[in-house]
């Protein structure tokens, strides 16, 4: 009966949660990231762009930092729930990282403007606490280019 109820009022917020458009705000301070630019001698444009979660402040506490850490929060979380809903939680978070990672690297090659005219995408690993997309622009690299992002 308790995991009827658990399940009744838990659903429901799974869904809101999930249906929530992804701000970049919701993770100020969480995550870190990382973007590396190669220019071939021949003008080809390669990138690396790689996201992790933030590591816990020094000056924490062991046990209070295993309290903040959201990896270690989850699996506290997930000790308690029931396995489909461990798997959809799981779910959620990649998708969640999965949408950061875009949104990143999105904004990341407008601010730079590395690849104006878009990319292919060569390589993509999404796990529970980091996201790496390799790509390689679709133009070549101008003189402009190569000053900026060196060869």
């Amino acid at each position: 009966m308790n995991k009827l109820i658990f399940l009744v009022l838990f659903t429901p917020l799974l869904f809101a949660c999930s249906n929530k458009p992804i701000r970049p705000q919701d993770f100020s301070g969480q995550i870190t990231d990382s973007f590396i630019t190669s220019i071939a001698d021949d003008g080809l444009k390669l990138f690396t762009y790689r996201v992790s979660l933030s590591s816990i402040e020094e000056n924490m506490s062991p046990e209070k930092a295993r309290k903040n850490n959201p990896a270690q929060m989850s699996k506290n979380r997930n000790e308690q729930l029931p396995s489909k809903m461990q798997r959809k939680q799981t779910e959620n978070s990649l998708e969640l990282l999965t949408q950061q990672t875009e949104l990143g690297l999105k904004k990341t090659l407008e601010m730079t403007d590395f690849c104006r005219k878009g990319y292919i995408e060569l390589y993509r690993l999404i796990e529970d606490t980091r996201g790496m997309i390799r790509g390689e622009c679709l133009e070549g690299a101008n003189t402009l280019d190569k000053q900026k992002f060196g060869s």
